[in-house]
C-alpha cells in the first residue's frame, strides 16, 4: 500500500491502484512463484499499475479541461446546438491532423490507441496532435474572447 501511496494524491486512489496491481499479480503470477524474486516483482507490478492509472486518469483530466473550458466560453444559457456550432467553429480551421485527432478524442471519445490504429500514425503522434491542438484553441480562445477566456482560466 506505501508504494501505490507514493504515486496517488488520495486514499481512495491509492486504493483503486492496489486494487489494479493485484489483477495483474494474480494474472501473472506463474512465472513468479520462487519467494526470492517476488517481493520485487509485486513491488514491479504496483509501480506499473500507478503509472498506468495516472496516464489514464491525465487523458480524462484533458478532456474534461477542454470540455468545461467550451462550457464556460458558451454557458448554459446558450443551447447545445449553438455552444457545439461556436465551439466547432474554433476548430474547423486546424490543420487536419489537430482537428480529426481533437475530434476523435475530445468528441468522440476514441483513446490515444484507439487513433493510432485508425490513422497510420503512433500514440505519441496523437498525443502530440492533441496538446498542439489544444494550445492552439487556447489561444484562439484567447483571442476572440479575451473578458471570457480569463474567467476560465
Amino acid at each position: 500500500m506505501s508504494i501505490c501511496q507514493c504515486y496517488s494524491k488520495t486514499q481512495k486512489e491509492a486504493i483503486a491502484i492496489l486494487n489494479k496491481g493485484f489483477m495483474k499479480m494474480f494474472v501473472g503470477m506463474n512465472p513468479y512463484q520462487d519467494a526470492l524474486f517476488f517481493k520485487g516483482w509485486l513491488k514491479r507490478m504496483m509501480v506499473t499499475a500507478a503509472v498506468a492509472f495516472y496516464h489514464y486518469h491525465r487523458e480524462d483530466k484533458l478532456t474534461r479541461d477542454i470540455k468545461k473550458m467550451i462550457q464556460n466560453i458558451f454557458p448554459e444559457g446558450d443551447s447545445a446546438k449553438m455552444r457545439n456550432k461556436a465551439s466547432m467553429s474554433l476548430v474547423k480551421n486546424f490543420s487536419p491532423p489537430y482537428r480529426i485527432v481533437f475530434n476523435l478524442f475530445v468528441i468522440d471519445g476514441f483513446t490515444h490507441e484507439e487513433i493510432a490504429a485508425l490513422l497510420p500514425s503512433s500514440t505519441g503522434t496523437s498525443q502530440n496532435h492533441l496538446l498542439t491542438a489544444r494550445t492552439i484553441l487556447h489561444q484562439r480562445v484567447r483571442r476572440s474572447l479575451p473578458d471570457k477566456y480569463w474567467k476560465y482560466v
